[in-house]
């Protein structure tokens, strides 16, 4: 059996990379032993930090050009039906280099899991509607079934929106067998109209983080604040401005010291994110090389949160990962995907809107957090979820293989 795991595979944020390692461990653990793997990049990029612009839409300078008068103009009704997503997607040279780019790394391909993360979503920040149509469509064409895991679903159900009427197009074809989320099984169930695809709400497969890395938490009394860039909460119109976000972090980093207790900055691996802690080190006169801890891989990632006591963040895969080593985490929110996996684990107290943002609440609850942990029944069900998802695709991959024999 030979399959592709599609997504953003060469993301620095190594949130998204690490959702190929951990499918790939469960499916080897699950999967036959003659298993092949292939790893494909949804933006059809070769290497980490590959900006090529054939496979970037939005930052076409038509785009760019249409988003300035938008946002000039103050013009939302007819102009944003006019999108020029599709105008590219039809006849751009992005198209063909990507299905095309597709289409070599596709073939001979028994099946296509698709690390969903937070990849359904058309209305911030990106548009995937159309890298969703250029792999559905190669992969229908090929006749490679398709099961989407784990999704984060960003965007709300919109049949007035032309982009969100794509989504559902490309969702509903007959290549996709099943579709899995870690949050919105509503929105997930409403975009999807073909019967036949079947629907649930599992666990992010990064809660086998651990594993997939044999890495154990340390025993260590150091706190690791993990820092995102500011303009992620503008970006999904939260109300706290990068002043509030950077006075109430340097906040905190005071508090610490004063209390003489040891703590370290990290990050996801985000160029953004790892050029903001650099510059909150600068204003808090630290240097970063003793208090910053970026990671250039997955693992690293992993070993860098297990050397933590607990963890506030704001990255939900920092998050994750730290619930896969029995870390308790603090998350400040900016987008509702943190307060879905805190919900979905029992432990939504641990989660502080962004908009009411304090440093002692914050540090009040990081301290109940660390002294609550978690309750290991409920973590066992909730990880298991992962394991049955990944043998059912499996399972209707070898399915559709035996078919073809016949």
């Amino acid at each position: 059996m030979k399959i592709g795991l599609l997504g953003e595979y060469y993301s620095k944020n190594l949130g998204d990379p690490l959702l190929f390692s951990c499918t790939e461990y469960l499916c080897r653990k699950e999967g036959a032993s003659d298993l092949q793997i292939k790893n494909i990049d949804i933006f059809g990029r070769t290497f980490s930090g590959d900006d090529s612009v054939w496979y970037y839409f939005d930052k076409n300078p038509i785009v760019l050009g249409l988003k300035v008068i938008r946002k000039l103009a103050k013009i939302f009704g007819v102009i944003n039906t006019l999108w020029l997503d599709e105008y590219i997607w039809q006849m751009g040279t992005a198209r063909k280099n990507l299905i095309k780019s597709f289409r070599d790394q596709m073939q001979g391909l028994d099946g296509i899991i698709v690390m969903g993360a937070g990849s359904i979503k058309y209305d911030v920040r990106l548009n995937f509607a159309p890298y969703y149509m250029a792999f559905m469509t190669t992969a229908s064409e090929l006749g490679i079934p398709v099961f989407i895991n784990c999704a984060g679903i960003e965007s709300k159900y919109n049949q007035k929106d032309r982009r969100c009427r794509q989504f559902c197009k490309v969702l509903s074809m007959d290549i996709l067998k099943i579709a899995t989320t870690r949050d919105d099984l509503n929105t997930l169930k409403q975009m999807i109209h073909n019967p036949h695809t079947e629907v649930a709400r599992i666990a992010d497969i990064g809660v086998w983080s651990a594993e997939t890395f044999n890495i154990s938490k340390k025993e260590t009394n150091i706190i690791g604040l993990g820092i995102i860039t500011p303009i992620r909460f503008a970006e999904f119109k939260r109300r706290i401005t990068p002043q509030q976000y950077e006075e109430e972090m340097l906040k905190i980093i005071n508090t610490l010291e004063k209390q003489n207790k040891k703590w370290k900055l990290f990050n996801n691996g985000d160029v953004c994110d790892s050029e903001y802690a650099k510059e909150l080190c600068e204003k808090a006169g630290i240097n970063p090389s003793d208090k910053l801890l970026t990671p250039k891989t997955p693992k690293e990632l992993v070993e860098i949160i297990s050397g933590f006591q607990g963890i506030i963040t704001s990255r939900l895969h920092s998050c994750i990962v730290s619930y896969s080593l029995g870390i308790p985490f603090v998350a400040i929110s900016w987008n509702n995907k943190l307060k879905y996996f805190a919900d979905n684990i029992g432990v939504s107290e641990r989660v502080m809107d962004s908009d009411e943002l304090n440093f002692s609440r914050v540090l009040e609850k990081f301290e109940l957090a660390v002294s609550q942990g978690y309750c290991d029944i409920n973590k066992e069900k909730y990880r298991q979820t992962s394991i049955v998802y990944i043998k059912k695709y499996l399972t209707a991959i070898e399915e559709e293989m035996n078919g073809r024999r016949q």
